[in-house]
This record gives structure tokens, sequence and C-alpha cells, in this order.
């Protein structure tokens, strides 16, 4: 984990060569994919580091935000100087139109496939190719947050009203997690 003192010995080395960064990204608690363990960011560790740099000018850019509750997301952006988070694997399942539980991790169904909800996020017949191409390649379902790079020609090019929905979609779970984060210009662009 991150401290503290290790954040202020970074940022005050970085602008003793006049590297004056816009943010940092902190050991918290997060993990790739999926958290699983029930961890999940540690939100009173990144307000006391994001104190201790307040003099600064530094943001907190959040990593890790998948399989964290709502209620911890909603902790972050209310008790920390969280300002950008990358988009998390649980949000390009919401987009995708992928049910997803409170804490962001995908709904399987009785077969250990993921449930898609019909007529939200992209269309049934490119989940279904998508789903095909995971399972050629021998992708675990942890690895589907791969399938947005290889398709992403096929998700921007879907119909408007397609892309909408699945933006809509992505807005209306995940607003109360997100009023004060920022998103990338190439995410802007999905939108």
């Amino acid at each position: 984990m991150s401290s503290a003192d290790e954040a202020l010995f970074l940022v005050k080395g970085l602008n003793a060569h006049d590297i004056f960064p816009d943010w940092i990204a902190l050991n918290n608690g997060t993990t790739h994919g999926i958290e699983a363990s029930g961890q999940g960011i540690q939100v009173e560790l990144t307000a006391e580091i994001h104190e201790a740099l307040k003099d600064y000018g530094v943001s907190g850019a959040q990593h890790g935000t998948s399989g964290n509750s709502s209620d911890r997301l909603r902790a972050i952006t209310a008790q920390t100087r969280t300002t950008k988070a990358n988009v998390a694997t649980a949000l390009q399942m919401i987009s995708w139109g992928v049910a997803v539980n409170d804490y962001g991790n995908a709904i399987l169904d009785g077969d250990g496939e993921f449930v898609k909800v019909p007529g939200q996020g992209m269309t049934e017949e490119l989940w279904q190719e998508m789903k095909d191409y995971a399972k050629a390649q021998g992708w675990a379902k942890g690895n589907y947050k791969k399938l947005n790079a290889v398709f992403e020609n096929k998700l921007m090019g879907q119909p408007r009203e397609i892309r909408e929905r699945m933006a809509r979609r992505l807005i209306i779970l995940s607003t109360p997690c997100l009023p004060r984060f920022s998103m990338r210009a190439e995410q802007h662009a999905m939108l």
C-alpha cells in the first residue's frame, strides 16, 4: 500500500526536477480486473494521502474501481481529491449490456455465461460475435475486457441509437458513483 510519506517523497522529487503532475494513482487496495477479495479501495488511506498532497495541486486518479460497491465509489468521490477514474471493467460490461450487481461484477447464468440484458448495450448479434471470438481464443471471463480493443471498430460502427443506449445505460447505472470523475477523450468519443 502507498503511504502519505511515499506520495510526498514522489511529488516533491518530481517538483524538484520541474515536473508537476496533475494526478497521482495510488496503491490503495485496488486490483486489475474485477475485485473479488472484498478489500477494494481504501477510502481513508486515499483521503489521508490526498490531504498530504493538497498544497501540490495533485488530484487522485483512481484505478481498479470494478468490484467495489457503489457506496465505496461514492465515498471515494466525496471524501478524497479524486477527480479521474479510468473506465473500469464493470463500466465496460454495463455499457455492453451485461447484467451486473451492485459491486460491478457481471451476473452469470446457470452455465457460467454472462447474462446480456436484451435490448440493452450493444446489439445481440455483436455480443454473440464477441462471445464466439473469446471462446475461439480460449479466453476466460476475466479476459473479456480484451474484446474492447479487438472489436473497437465494430462497437464504434454500430448505429447511433445503439451507441446512445450503451451510453445511457452507463450513465443511468453509474451516475451515483461518478459525479466528479472525468473521462479520457477517446472514451467521450464512444458516447
